[in-house]
């Protein structure tokens, strides 16, 4: 049975040099059995180089698959966070794939732009799938499974907690999308036109 954190150790063992120069072959790693429940964890990594420090800042994309004759839908999201060792150095990008459920991680891209597609197998964990190295958004599409076109369109989490509010999409937050929510979000209304817009939602200091 795999430890919790070997997923980790595994993802970032692309950032440890390896000894491997030119054109040595180096193969692919063969298709592993894991968990992957730490993927987004604050905890330092046991790395012997040195513990790993997780950026708690994001960059978040909407993944989204072209459509005959309709505009593109969104089917997930691309979520980048930053790696740096505690005691310094270079910090290193790793992305995950999420669906709409952003909790529901359905694959990764790793520093070299290699994709993994995460299967889940029955009562064993998830088995990580080699996709291959290419695009951001061709590796996205290889994680959903898709021949169709995938594009990335770059939004904040800002942008995507006003959405969730919007609940009829009007581009304003109404009395009774923020009733439930208190007078934190209801005094935003800066203008007091009795609608919150996304900019007087932005200014918020906390959400």
């Amino acid at each position: 049975m795999h430890k919790p954190w070997l997923f980790c150790v595994i993802a970032l063992a692309a950032l440890v040099p390896t000894g491997c120069r030119g054109s040595c072959p180096c193969p692919p790693p063969a298709p592993r059995v894991l968990d992957i429940g730490c993927v987004d964890s604050m905890a330092p990594l046991p790395l012997a180089r040195g513990d790993w420090a997780v950026s708690q800042r994001t960059a978040v994309w909407k993944a989204q698959e072209s459509q005959v004759n309709a505009p593109p839908k969104t089917i997930g999201y691309l979520v980048r966070r930053t790696y740096r060792q505690m005691r310094g150095g270079p910090e290193y990008g790793m992305y995950v794939v999420t669906t709409l459920n952003r909790s529901e991680k359905i694959g990764r891209i790793d520093p070299t732009g290699r994709a993994w597609r995460f299967e889940p197998q029955r009562n064993v964990g998830i088995e990580e799938l080699d996709e291959g190295v290419s695009s951001l958004e061709n590796g996205v599409a290889a994680i959903f499974q898709t021949k169709r076109r995938v594009t990335l369109v770059e939004t904040t989490e800002r942008a995507l907690a006003f959405e969730l509010l919007d609940r009829d999409g009007s581009g304003y937050l109404e009395k009774a999308e923020v009733e439930p929510h208190g007078d934190r979000i209801r005094d935003a209304d800066r203008n007091r036109d009795g609608l919150v817009d996304f900019d007087e939602f932005d200014a918020l200091d906390t959400l």
